[in-house]
């Protein structure tokens, strides 16, 4: 009896999970837009993703930017000691509230570096979005 009941629902088991169900994949549409007119309007710094202009200019150096969402670090204490007297090693870490990434943020602060170097554009700016999961 213990074997009829066990092929018996191996049976429906295979039946309600058989290669016949067919899996939705539902549809997305998705469109981005980065308005660099606003930012580059408030610090006067022109802004393209382009690598040649139909100027010249004089480069001055070249800027690497990344934010990640996360949760704001409100205080962090660590305390390590010498790995071959001893191995402790103390971190303490709270967090504060979650922040997500702003492309208008990052915009901002290249506009700062490149004022503040001495520039007033950005060429070849290139942007690669990655969402938090």
């Amino acid at each position: 009896m213990r074997k009829l009941t066990f092929l018996i629902a191996v049976i429906a088991t295979f039946a309600m999970t058989s290669c016949s169900l067919s899996v939705k994949i539902p549809y997305r549409y998705s469109m981005s837009y980065i308005d660099y007119n606003t930012v580059s309007q408030q610090y006067g710094v022109f802004i393209t993703e382009s690598n040649s202009v139909g100027f010249d200019y004089q480069p001055i150096g070249s800027i690497s930017l990344m934010e990640r969402s996360g949760n704001e670090v409100k205080s962090s204490e660590s305390e390590a000691k010498d790995g071959v007297y001893s191995k402790s090693l103390i971190t303490t870490v709270k967090y504060g509230d979650w922040i997500d990434a702003s492309i208008d943020e990052l915009l901002k602060i290249a506009c700062q570096k490149a004022i503040e170097q001495g520039g007033n554009g950005i060429i070849n700016m290139k942007i690669e979005y990655l969402p938090s999961t």
